[in-house]
Order: C-alpha cells, then structure tokens, then sequence
C-alpha cells in the first residue's frame, strides 16, 4: 500500500480519500479492497485538510482487518507530519 498527501486549499475541511485499487480477482476483489480502506480512513479519522491518495492491491484482502488500520495510521501519520 503506498499513501500520499497533499494539503488542500481548505485546512478546514475534513481530509478526503482517494483510491487506485489493482485486483486480480476482478470487479468485487477491487471493491472489497476499497470498502477496507475507506472504513479504516474512516476509523482512524485524519486531520483535515489534506487530499490522500492510497494505491492498493488485493494483498490487502489477506490482511487482518487491525493490521490494515495499523497501516494505514502509520502511512498517514508519515504523509501528515504526524497531525491527527
């Protein structure tokens, strides 16, 4: 998974989630891999203003769920200079 930010225009703002999700399973793999990484985005609530762009692949399917959150703290906590 390879995460990138950039601060919007309105630091005010909640952050928004962008997703470049490859599967080889096909049209549902690649839908199960966003529905993960929206609800973990969602979880972890990051500092607002910032535009995040998360690519993924289907790997993420075989993640536990908490390991997929801890992840993604930490991309973000590294994207975000550590805001929250």
């Amino acid at each position: 998974m390879t995460t990138v930010a950039l601060a919007n225009a309105a630091p005010e703002e909640p952050s928004r989630l962008g997703l470049a999700v490859r599967s080889k399973r096909g049209a549902v793999g690649r839908n199960r891999v966003k529905r993960r990484v929206r609800a973990a985005f969602r979880q972890l609530a990051p500092a607002g203003g910032y535009d995040v762009v998360v690519r993924a692949d289907d790997t993420i399917l075989s993640k536990r769920y908490a390991a997929l959150v801890e992840d993604l703290r930490v991309a973000l906590g590294r994207v975000t200079g550590g805001r929250r």
